[in-house]
């Protein structure tokens, strides 16, 4: 839990310093990917998955090799760090939930792998311990935000 509560923490000063930049970087980029008829999603795509896959990775060996916690959230704690400043300047280009998802996946780390599964439908979730502190998570963010309090309800709670 205190890897979270490092991300939350640093994410939360990150949020106040990009205030002023995110409307910017996301009127611009929207503009470019107009212009580009799409195109430029593909790139965007490409970055998101070479932040989602090592963090989805990193929160299997968090889960299942508890001697190497600390390594993975060493390397984990600055890929989350920078995958939600990726995110946050994006734009969503009307789809608010996938952008709500990849912040929240980032919000979430070391708790990704849980996170898949419990998407996937499986019983690991419940008989992982992580399950429970996931679902804290959960919580937390719905209190702080309305669009993802929209996104957790509507895709995570009420599969």
């Amino acid at each position: 839990m205190l890897t979270n509560k490092i991300i939350a923490y640093i994410t939360s000063f990150v949020s106040v310093i990009f205030i002023p930049i995110v409307p910017v970087s996301t009127f611009i980029l929207g503009l470019c990917v107009k212009v580009t008829f799409g195109l430029l999603l593909i790139p965007i795509s490409i970055i998101w998955s070479c932040f989602y896959l090592p963090l989805l990775g990193l929160s299997f060996v968090w889960e299942k090799y508890k001697i190497l916690r600390p390594i993975a959230s060493i390397i984990g704690i600055p890929i989350a760090i920078v995958a939600y400043i990726f995110c946050g300047l994006m734009p969503s280009m009307g789809e608010t939930s996938s952008k709500m998802e990849k912040i929240f996946i980032t919000q979430v780390f070391p708790y990704n792998w849980t996170l898949l599964q419990h998407l996937k439908k499986t019983a690991y979730p419940i008989t992982s311990g992580n399950y429970r502190k996931l679902l804290e998570i959960m919580y937390q963010q719905k209190a702080n935000n309305k669009l993802m309090t929209a996104y957790i309800d509507k895709e995570l709670l009420n599969r």
